[in-house]
């Protein structure tokens, strides 16, 4: 969809219950939330009856955000029922630019439900407040047993680290700390960003599981560069 331009929804639909109604939105998207977004509303008149609609949605204020001129934010089209315990049945959604050209692949449903998919921004109706479920949930045992395990070898090596001295080993397990009781009380990998964070420090936790070359076989190597470095012949100056 280009930016500042009129484009026009055509759609039919019929309510058996007579109360159903047929939001279309056209949001810029960025994760769980929408900007930046035009609507209009359709609401059947006849219970029972196909209906014709249409109306004009604006696409004014689009791309204003970009990065850099490149990165744009995706645009979802999304079309829902806001009458609880309403229904309604759409038999086609058309939506047109400016040269009069069809935008929507499957518009008509002529194959299914190919290039729509179902959900619902209302996400704690699924979205458990608890990490170790949700990686119970997702990932079954094996999936939760991984979690558990990434995380406790990281800590592990991040304390044996510390036992070593290495202060910068006490704010990676200090973040692990608090990854693992967060989780108690929150979904924390749902958000990239925090799932990124755990991963890189959990890879720095790893990381210091190696304990560093001491004692005898550090010191041989040591003294036998030393000596490679006294035995060496003096150039001539």
């Amino acid at each position: 969809m280009r930016p500042d331009q009129q484009y026009r929804i055509f759609v039919a639909l019929r309510s058996p219950d007579g109360k159903g109604v047929l939001s279309v939105t056209r949001c810029e998207k960025m994760l769980l939330y929408s900007a930046n977004c035009r609507d209009t509303t359709f609401r059947s008149h006849i219970p029972g009856t196909w209906e014709d609609f249409g109306a004009a949605i604006s696409t004014a204020g689009r791309d204003e955000d970009a990065t850099l001129r490149w990165f744009k934010r995706p645009v979802e089209l999304a079309l829902f029922d806001p009458v609880p315990g309403s229904t309604i049945e759409i038999g086609h959604i058309r939506m047109l630019d400016p040269q009069g050209h069809d935008i929507l692949v499957n518009g008509d449903f002529s194959r299914g439900t190919e290039r729509w998919y179902f959900t619902d921004d209302a996400r704690l109706i699924w979205h458990v407040k608890d990490q170790y479920f949700m990686s119970l949930f997702e990932g079954g045992a094996l999936g939760l047993a991984s979690f558990v395990l990434l995380a406790g070898t990281a800590l592990t090596g991040a304390v044996r680290a510390m036992a070593r001295g290495d202060q910068i080993a006490a704010a990676v397990a200090a973040a692990l700390v608090a990854f693992v009781l967060s989780g108690v009380f929150d979904y924390l990998l749902e958000v990239p960003r925090l799932a990124t964070l755990f991963y890189l420090i959990a890879f720095c936790g790893l990381t210091m599981m190696r304990t560093p070359m001491h004692g005898p076989g550090a010191s041989g190597i040591s003294r036998d560069r030393s000596a490679s470095r006294l035995d060496r012949p003096a150039k001539p100056g």
